[in-house]
């Protein structure tokens, strides 16, 4: 090592920069020093010591030209920087030993299209993988990494990533311009950063439990989605976590009482055109929270029980409209029978399960109560109806 070393301020520049081969294979190194081969331009050929164990900070930082294919399997640490901008490298997984990934330790490696993690790795650096322009397919499944940030941030080719399944904390922009559509967000997580998709044409996401909030900017300049799922443990969503998502159709939320939004947390998302679809017994809760109530279509299912005395319908603001015209032309020509009595009554009675429910009064209209009182605004009618006459009586 020490040879090496005093070999190497021996060198002048114009040597160093010529090097274009160097095998150390049977050399007994351990440990890589950093910034050793920094900016050795045209080294073309590199064999790494079989035993070696460290790789350090940035020392092979800027090798260009430098053609690797694999890393020992004895490696347990890669410094900061160290492959930065190697981007000849076609390393396309890492060795078994390994436990640390240090700050953009790969970063800018052009030419990696796969990279495969052990078992192993305990820690990854930010930006590790970043501006990896050809890496295409990421497994990091199998790792025991609780933490990413920026980790994967402008491979614009990532098409499929298997993130940790002990993973915890999901930080910023950790898959942000890529070419992700889809990705599953392990169980694990319970924490998630600003813009961690930004810029990727994301089009569905589905968050795991333990998950309590969402932050601002959670989607920002994620223009694609189509269907966001989120957890039963979510209890706040700030504002404007998802705010150029026009595109949005499906939102589902599986938490029994509706999360606490700030004001425009849906800001940017067409609510009009977008169905949340929540848990059969939290239909109020929602209908009435300022936020979630904005949506156009909410449902659980089509009918759906309400303090076990009614069911809710939900007709779309036309077919309304259409149903209400039939029936007011009926009353023109036609007289108050017992069944109309019965309609009287199952109104009465959905007014005062609707007031109960939500401390409001609303309209009495077509066969049962209508719940929303803006629905001319929503696009949508809700109903409590088939109520029986004999429990009405009592």
């Amino acid at each position: 090592l020490h040879s090496l070393r005093r070999r190497q301020r021996q060198m002048c520049i114009r040597d160093r920069y010529s090097l274009s081969s160097l095998d150390l294979g049977d050399t007994d190194l351990t440990a890589r020093p950093s910034g050793m081969f920094q900016g050795f331009k045209n080294l073309k050929k590199m064999v790494l010591p079989s035993h070696l164990r460290s790789i350090g900070n940035s020392a092979f930082s800027g090798c260009y030209s430098m053609s690797l294919e694999e890393l020992p399997e004895t490696i347990e640490n890669i410094d900061n920087e160290a492959f930065l901008d190697c981007t000849s490298i076609t390393i396309n997984h890492l060795p078994e030993s390994l436990r640390t990934i240090g700050y953009r330790s790969f970063n800018g490696c052009s030419s990696i299209r796969s990279m495969i993690a052990n078992d192993r790795l305990e820690s990854i650096g930010i930006s590790a993988f970043g501006s990896c322009d050809l890496l295409e397919y990421a497994d990091f499944s199998n790792c025991r990494v609780t933490e990413m940030d920026y980790t994967f941030y402008i491979c614009r080719n990532l098409k499929t990533v298997l993130l940790p399944q002990r993973l915890e904390k999901l930080r910023d922009r950790v898959l942000a311009i890529t070419a992700v559509e889809s990705v599953e967000i392990p169980g694990t997580v319970k924490m998630l950063g600003k813009e961690t998709f930004f810029e990727s044409p994301l089009r569905v996401l589905s968050l795991g439990e333990n998950l309590t909030s969402i932050p601002t900017e959670f989607l920002s300049e994620v223009r694609d989605i189509v269907s966001l799922s989120l957890p039963s443990t979510l209890t706040k969503v700030d504002t404007r976590i998802m705010p150029n998502s026009s595109r949005l159709r499906a939102l589902s939320c599986r938490a029994i009482n509706a999360p606490a939004a700030q004001t425009g947390a849906f800001s940017g998302v067409q609510t009009q055109k977008c169905t949340l679809t929540v848990p059969a017994q939290s239909f109020f809760s929602y209908l009435n929270a300022p936020q979630w109530g904005a949506f156009g279509h909410l449902e659980n299912t089509l009918d759906v029980a309400i303090n076990g005395d009614g069911d809710v319908t939900m007709l779309p603001e036309d077919e309304y409209k259409d149903i209400i015209e039939s029936e007011e032309a009926k009353e023109v020509v036609k007289d108050y029978d017992e069944s109309d009595i019965a309609r009287v009554m199952s109104r009465a009675r959905a007014t005062q399960l609707s007031d109960l429910a939500s401390g409001k009064h609303f309209a009495a209209l077509f066969d049962g109560a209508q719940l929303n009182s803006e629905s001319n605004k929503k696009g949508y009618r809700v109903f409590i109806n088939n109520v029986p006459l004999d429990e009405m009586r009592q």
